[in-house]
């Protein structure tokens, strides 16, 4: 039995149990699987009076399956029998299951049984504290950073510079540098990557008021006051500056200009394909 349940936590980490390493669906391996049939005459009886309790023994029903279960994914995730492929069993537990279940609970006082409600606000915040983390590594893929190096700003004209994209030679972009490029403080900024979006508007949006300061783009930068909690970020993990105000003085962008930017990044990549 102890080989059994190996056979069931198999890892990536090293041991020295040969039934603990990846399932290869080994003739030992395979051995201990066909105790299907110890499972199937398996009998339980009491010492009193001998009477047959084996249809209160859930066990031997869950190791039939779990038997069965594991022998038919093997044949379906490796139908050509590779040899260099391996099986993990220790992620086909429920432990994992069980850890995000307990993490959800976690977030309402420890509830047991957290409402529907509850569960979808607990759901929506760990997605978003785990799926938008900040990468330590930067993004080394080239990328047409070159038009901005080698392109001249003091040219207003029709001037045409053909531009090669990486790692191509027949495909050409014809780029018109008339846009001279005045604030480049965001090569400082340390905008969180996750919605990154929300901040990138915002921050536009910032220096859109900077520039037009007429009294109607005022009031129309002004005029969102609310953060939608239903994408923000920030909502769920707001954070206090030196001045002590909630998400930095973040600028909520209003909602035409979101759309207006989601329009220009979008023919940004129409224009400039990787």
């Amino acid at each position: 039995m102890d080989n059994l349940f190996d056979i069931f936590n198999s890892s990536k980490t090293t041991n020295s149990k040969d039934f603990r390493r990846p399932f290869k669906n080994t003739s030992n391996q395979r051995e201990y699987l066909l105790m299907v049939s110890f499972f199937e005459t398996l009998r339980v009886v009491t010492e009193i009076n001998g009477s047959n309790l084996t249809y209160r023994m859930n066990f031997i029903n869950g190791w039939l399956i779990s038997i069965n279960g594991l022998l038919l994914l093997w044949s379906n995730m490796n139908p050509t029998n590779d040899c260099n492929f391996v099986l993990y069993t220790s992620r086909l537990n429920t432990d994992r299951l069980e850890n995000l279940f307990g993490m959800f609970r976690l977030q309402n006082g420890n509830n047991l049984n957290p409402t529907p409600v509850q569960f979808h606000c607990a759901f929506k915040k760990l997605f978003c504290l785990n799926y938008f983390k900040h990468s330590p590594n930067s993004n080394c893929l080239k990328d047409l950073d070159s038009i901005l190096s080698h392109s001249n700003v003091e040219e207003t004209g029709n001037c045409n510079t053909p531009v090669i994209l990486p790692k191509q030679t027949a495909n050409l972009i014809n780029f018109i540098p008339y846009l001279k490029i005045e604030d480049v403080d965001y090569r400082d900024l340390n905008i969180p990557e996750s919605n990154a979006l929300n901040y990138i508007f915002g921050y536009l949006y910032m220096k859109c008021l900077k520039k037009h300061t007429f009294n109607e783009w005022i009031k129309y930068g002004h005029s969102q006051k609310d953060l939608d909690k239903s994408f923000l970020f920030c909502h769920f993990k707001a954070y206090e500056d030196k001045n002590k105000t909630i998400f930095g003085h973040f600028q909520v962008p209003h909602n035409d200009f979101h759309d207006f930017i989601f329009e220009l990044e979008n023919i940004f990549i129409e224009q400039f394909p990787i």
